[in-house]
């Protein structure tokens, strides 16, 4: 049996309409004659895809934020040496 190949506008068409439409494996499967374990295959690729993607953006947006409280706890040490200054003249 030799293998079918689809280009990626179908998978993406297959995959929006499984996944943003809610049509199940079975129905897209008859209607577009692509067997399930195949669209069920490129559904986990994408998620897969977009999960990892997701977590790059947040490992991203985590990093500044720890930037900015290093950044704001290093000025607090400094506030609190100048205070504790102060208070001892």
């Amino acid at each position: 049996m030799a293998y079918k190949k689809y280009d990626k506008t179908f998978k993406e068409k297959i995959i929006k309409l499984n996944l943003y439409e809610g049509m199940h494996l079975g129905i897209l499967s008859n209607k577009y004659n692509v067997p399930k374990t195949t669209i069920s295959s490129w559904v986990k690729k994408f998620r897969d895809k977009e999960k990892c993607s997701n977590y790059c953006e947040d490992r991203e947006i985590l990093r500044e934020i720890c930037k900015d409280l290093q950044n704001e706890n290093t000025f607090l040490k400094k506030a609190a040496i100048y205070f504790a200054k102060e208070i001892n003249k």
